[in-house]
Parts: C-alpha cells; structure tokens; sequence
C-alpha cells in the first residue's frame, strides 16, 4: 500500500513530459516556440531497448483585448528494440506515435487574475492499422492563475489552482492541479506542483542548470489485433518516472541547446488485454538517461 502511494505521489508532482504537455505550466522565459529532443539508448534492459524523440512548435499568441489564445502542437516518437526473449507480437508493439494539439485560453480579469481553460486532444498509436476512435483522447485543465509582484524588484509569484481531466499510467481521472511559479531573481526560479517541479539557476546570461522530475508515460491501443496466451492484447502501458539535471546553453538570445541526465525511480511497461489485466510484463529496471536537444524563441 505505501508503495502505491508513493507511485501515485511521484505521478502526480513529476508530470511534465507525459502523454500531452501543453507547455503551460512554466514560467514566461522558459517556455520555447519550438523544441526537438532526442533519447537515445543508453542501457538496455533484459528484454528491451527504448528510444524517444519529440518536437513541440507553438505558434505565436494571439491576442483580444482581455483574452490571449496559445496553440501548440507536437510528435513524440517511441521505439523499442526487443530482445530475442519477447513474444512474436513484438512487430507490433516496437513503434508508438503522439500527434498532439493542445489550445489554451487565458481570460484576464484584473491586473494580478486569470482565468484559464487548456484543452489537450492527442492520437496515439502504433499506426498498424486503421486508426479508430479509441485512439483518439481528450486531457484538459481548468484553472485560476494569481500573479504577486515584489516590490521594487523584476521578481514575482504565481499560484495556480484548478482540475483537470488527466490520463496517468493508463488512466484517465479528475486531478487536482497546484502550482507555485516563482521568479526569485535574476539568478534562481523554480516551479512547484502539479503537473510541473523544476529549480533553476542561471549561471550567467549563456548558462543555466536546472533540477527537475521528469515523467515519460503514455498508453495506446494496439489498431492490429495480436494474442498471446488465447488472450487478446488490446493496449500498451509505458511509465517511468525520473529526477535529474539538466544543463541550457543560449547560443544567442533565440536559440539554444541542452543536454539532460536523469536516473529513474519508478519504471514500467506491460501489454493489456480490454479489462486492463496485464497479459505481459516486460520488469523494466532503474536506469540513466540522457536527453539532448535544441530550443528556438525569438521572443526571449
């Protein structure tokens, strides 16, 4: 039970590259038009090798009068590499897709209030067959943003709170959403909460280094029918959960790049029949990782 617990904990505060990430809950300077990351294979577990890659491109704000509409859409890549242990039906399950599109609508109330709604839609799928409804999911966040500005200081504070409708490990719940995004000064700020938790230090103008927990998780319905066993294997679930740091290097003020090392805590992988037992599981142990990438904003 406690180890439950603390899964769900870590769930919960490290969800920040999970199936949808809309880039909402980052401070204004940290968020990027565009990135494109890649995670090789480091170290391989006992029947598997992972690899991801994923792209996000936000287009420019659009603004009327009290309302500012953000629209961000994105590609993550997933592939694995089996081992000559796995099942026959690994053909199936080596390549996943997330074609993902989130808008997020932000209504000012008053100089320090905001009244947020984020919508999240996302298709993912091994892309085996024809793509169904099932494929196709909804996330969304609801929240209030209250903004605090230190006197006589380029500092602040924001604190959020809402709810939002949240797919987590393969499933879809009603999740409380807090976050404390703060600018302590020119050197240190951090996020804190849920879905969001990273501090960062700017070293100087060209670097920074940040500590930050990292979810990688995402669920999809395999479109080809396979079995195993005399069971019908409808989904696969991916889950790890790491902490790590991470290092930004601004080759001029638009664009930059970034390399991440990350240890995971909590790792799992398994393929589900339609009731949402596991049919297989793969054990997938604690292991590093590295994440490097590029970053473009024209508007830092």
């Amino acid at each position: 039970m406690i180890k439950k617990v603390c899964i769900l904990s870590l769930l919960l505060i490290f969800k920040i590259h999970s199936q949808v990430n809309g880039e909402v809950f980052v401070l204004d300077e940290d968020r990027d038009i565009f990135y494109l990351y890649y995670t090789p294979s480091i170290m391989k577990d006992d029947l598997f090798e992972y690899q991801k890659v994923n792209m996000k491109l936000g287009l420019p704000p659009i603004k009327m009068n009290t309302i500012t509409i953000y629209n961000t859409i994105g590609v993550d890549y997933h592939h694995f590499k089996y081992q000559s242990g796995v099942p026959e039906f690994s053909n199936s399950t080596d390549r996943f897709y997330n074609i993902n599109y989130s808008l997020l609508l932000k209504y000012k109330i008053s100089e320090n209030w905001s009244f947020n709604a984020l919508t999240m839609p996302h298709i993912i799928s091994n892309l085996k067959g024809n793509i169904e409804a099932d494929d196709l999911n909804i996330n969304g966040i609801v929240f209030i943003e209250k903004t605090f500005h230190k006197k006589n200081s380029t500092g602040y504070y924001k604190l959020t709170f809402g709810a939002g409708y949240l797919t987590m490990a393969g499933k879809t719940s009603i999740t409380p959403t807090v976050n404390l995004m703060a600018r302590v000064n020119d050197k240190l700020s951090f996020v804190l909460g849920i879905p969001n938790t990273y501090i960062k230090y700017n070293l100087n103008d060209k670097h920074s280094i940040k500590f930050l927990g990292d979810l990688n998780d995402f669920s999809a319905n395999l479109n080809t029918p396979i079995h195993l066993r005399n069971t019908e294997i409808d989904r696969a679930i991916y889950t790890s959960i790491s902490a790590g740091l991470e290092y930004n290097y601004s080759i001029n003020s638009s664009l930059g790049i970034m390399a991440r090392g990350l240890y995971s805590v909590y790792d799992n992988y398994e393929l589900q029949d339609s009731n949402e037992n596991t049919v297989f599981d793969f054990n997938p142990k604690s292991k590093p990782s590295i994440t490097v990438g590029i970053k473009f904003n024209p508007f830092h």
